[in-house]
C-alpha cells in the first residue's frame, strides 16, 4: 500500500473509530436520558411538562450562545496545530479558550438565574417557570468548564474523555433529578418546585462531569517553549468560534421564540384557554422527546468529522475530503432513515406504551408524533451538513442557510398554529419545513465545494429503500400482532421484525461498503461474517 493510501486510510479509520466510540457512549447517554426524562413527565403531567420544556429552551439558547462555537473552533485549531507538528501550539489553544469560557459561564449563570422573572413574561409562562430557569442555571457555567476539554481532546482525535463526561453528565441528571422530583412530589410542593426539582438534576449532571474534566483529563504541557501569541490565538478562535456560535444560536433562539409563539397563538388566535394550551403544548414535547432522540447519534460524526476533514483540508488532500464526506452522509441515512420511518409508522403504540397513564396526551401528541418523524432525517442532516462545511473553512454558510429555516419556521408556526383548525399541529410541520430548507441548502453548497457530484447524492438511496420496506414490515407486523395480545408487546414484536427486515435489506442491496467497515474495529471479521465483498 503506497504512503497517500495509507494516510488516507489511516485518517478515515480514525474519523470513523472516534465516531464509533462516541456513537456507544451517546447510546447510553441517549438511554439513560429516556430513563430520566420520560418518568418525569409522567410525573409532572401534561402542564409539569410544558415548565420544564421552557426552563430547557432558555437553557438551550444559553449553552449554544456559551459553547456552540468555542468548541468546534478548538476541536479545528487543535487538530490544524498537530497536523502541522505543534504541540507547543495547541496546548495554548486550550489554555486561552479555558479562560475565555471560565468568564462566559458565569456571565451565562449570572444572567439566566437573575433575569429569570423577565424571561419566564417572554415566555408566556410567567407564574410557574421562574423556578425552573433559575434551577437550571448553574448548569451553564458547568458546560463552560467541560467544553474547553472536549474541544482539545477531539482536536487530538481522542473522543474517550468526551463519551466519559457525557455518560456521568446523563447519569447524575438521570439519579439526582429523579430523586429530587420524588422528593418534590412526596412533599406536596405546587407544580413549579416539581419541575424545578426535576430539572436541577442537569445542574448536578454537569457539574459531576465537569469534576471529571478538571481533575482527571487536564492536558499535559509538552516540552518547549510558547511561541504564540495569546492575543492571536484569542482572534482565530473567536473568528471561527462566532459563526458557528451565532448559527447554532439561530435555531436555538427559534425555538425558543417558537415556544412563546406557539404558546401565545393558541391563546390568542386559536381560542385555546391559558391552561388548555399549556397542556396542548406540554403532549407536543413529549413528540419532541422522541423526536430529539434518533438526531442525537448523528452528533459523533458532527464532532468526529472536524479534525477529521480540517486536517485533511489542511493537508490539501481532495480525495480523503470527498471519500469521508461520503462516508458519513452514509451512515448517517443507514441511521436515521429507519429511525424515522419506523417512529413515523409506529407513533401511537410509541406514545402508549411510555405514556399510556395519560391517553389524552397520547391522543394528541401521537400524529404530532408521526409529522415530526419525517424532520428526524433532515436535523440530522442538518447537524452533519453543518460539522462539514465548517470543517472546510466554510463556517459563515450555515449561519445565512439556518437563518433562512429558521424564517421559515417562525412564519409557517404563526400562520398554522393560529388556525384554529390546525392549532397545535402546524407546530411539526413548521420543524419539519425548517429543517429540510437547511439541509437541502447545505447538501447543494457541499456538492459544490467538493467537486463530488451526484455520486455523493446516491449513498441515501439504498438506505432509503431498506428503510421504507422495514416500515412497511414494521406496521404491518404491529396491526397483526395487535389482534392477540397487547400494546407493548406488539409494538416490540414489530420493532423486531422491522429490524431483521432493515438488516436483510441493506445486506441484499448491499448498502454498507466493506471501505467502510474496515474502518472501524474488527471491521475485518465483521465484513467476513456478513460474507460483504
Amino acid at each position: 500500500m503506497s504512503g497517500s493510501r495509507r494516510i488516507q486510510k489511516d485518517a478515515k479509520q480514525s474519523f470513523l473509530h472516534g465516531a464509533l466510540i462516541l456513537a456507544i457512549a451517546t447510546g447510553l447517554v441517549k438511554l439513560i436520558g429516556m430513563v430520566y426524562k420520560i418518568p418525569i413527565q409522567n410525573i409532572l403531567g401534561q402542564e409539569g411538562s410544558a415548565h420544564f420544556q421552557v426552563a430547557y429552551q432558555i437553557y438551550s439558547v444559553l449553552f449554544a450562545l456559551s459553547t456552540a462555537g468555542l468548541p468546534v473552533a478548538i476541536s479545528k485549531m487543535v487538530s490544524e496545530a498537530e497536523a502541522l507538528g505543534r504541540p507547543q501550539e495547541s496546548r495554548e489553544v486550550f489554555r486561552v479558550a479555558s479562560t475565555l469560557f471560565f468568564v462566559i459561564g458565569v456571565v451565562g449563570s449570572l444572567a439566566m438565574f437573575f433575569g429569570a422573572p423577565v424571561i419566564a413574561v417572554w415566555m408566556n409562562d410567567a407564574g410557574d417557570a421562574v423556578a425552573p430557569i433559575r434551577a437550571i442555571a448553574p448548569a451553564i457555567f458547568f458546560v463552560c468548564i467541560i467544553c474547553p476539554f472536549r474541544g482539545y481532546h477531539q482536536g487530538m482525535g481522542n473522543m474517550k474523555p468526551t463519551a466519559m463526561s457525557q455518560i456521568i453528565e446523563v447519569a447524575g441528571k438521570a439519579a439526582f433529578g429523579l430523586l429530587l422530583v420524588h422528593l418534590a412530589v412526596n412533599a406536596s410542593f405546587g407544580i413549579d418546585i416539581q419541575a424545578s426539582a426535576a430539572i436541577l438534576g442537569v445542574s448536578v449532571g454537569t457539574a459531576l462531569a465537569a469534576v471529571y474534566m478538571f481533575f482527571v483529563k487536564r492536558p499535559h504541557a509538552p516540552e518547549g517553549r510558547q511561541n504564540h501569541s495569546r492575543r492571536g490565538i484569542l482572534s482565530t478562535l473567536l473568528k471561527i468560534a462566532l459563526p458557528i456560535t451565532i448559527g447554532s444560536a439561530v435555531l436555538n433562539i427559534t425555538s425558543l421564540i417558537d415556544t412563546s409563539l406557539v404558546l401565545g397563538r393558541l391563546q390568542s388566535a386559536a381560542g385555546f384557554t391559558e391552561q388548555a394550551a399549556k397542556e396542548v403544548y406540554g403532549a407536543y414535547t413529549w413528540a419532541i422527546t422522541f423526536f430529539n432522540f434518533p438526531p442525537g447519534f448523528i452528533i459523533p460524526l458532527s464532532i468526529s468529522i472536524i479534525p477529521a476533514l480540517s486536517a485533511a483540508r489542511t493537508n490539501r488532500n481532495q480525495k480523503l475530503v470527498v471519500s469521508t464526506v461520503r462516508s458519513s452522509l452514509r451512515v448517517t441515512s443507514l441511521l436515521v432513515f429507519p429511525a424515522a420511518l419506523g417512529m413515523m409508522v409506529l407513533s401511537n403504540p410509541i406514545l402508549t406504551m411510555f405514556y399510556g397513564a395519560h391517553p389524552e396526551g397520547v391522543a394528541i401528541g401521537a400524529p404530532l408524533l408521526s409529522t415530526l418523524a419525517i424532520g428526524i432525517i433532515f436535523v440530522s442532516l442538518v447537524s452533519l451538513t453543518s460539522a462539514i462545511l465548517q470543517s472546510l473553512g466554510l463556517v459563515s454558510l450555515p449561519v445565512a442557510t439556518m437563518a433562512v429555516g429558521a424564517l421559515a419556521k417562525i412564519v409557517c408556526n404563526y400562520v398554522l398554529v393560529g388556525n384554529p383548525s390546525i392549532n397545535i399541529n402546524g407546530a411539526p410541520i413548521g420543524t419539519v419545513l425548517c429543517y429540510a430548507l437547511i439541509s437541502v441548502l447545505n447538501l447543494l453548497f457541499i456538492l459544490r465545494v467538493t467537486r463530488s457530484g451526484a455520486r455523493t447524492l446516491s449513498v441515501f438511496i439504498k438506505p432509503l429503500i431498506a428503510a421504507l420496506g422495514m416500515a412497511f414490515v414494521a406496521r404491518g407486523s404491529y396491526f397483526l400482532f395487535i389482534r392477540f395480545t397487547g400494546n407493548t408487546i406488539s409494538l416490540l414484536g414489530a420493532i423486531l421484525l422491522g429490524c431483521l427486515c432493515y438488516f436483510v435489506l441493506v445486506l441484499l442491496l448491499r448498502a454498507l461498503p466493506k471501505s467502510d467497515l474496515m474502518s472501524i474495529p474488527k471491521g475485518e471479521n465483521i465484513a467476513k461474517f456478513l460474507r460483504i465483498k
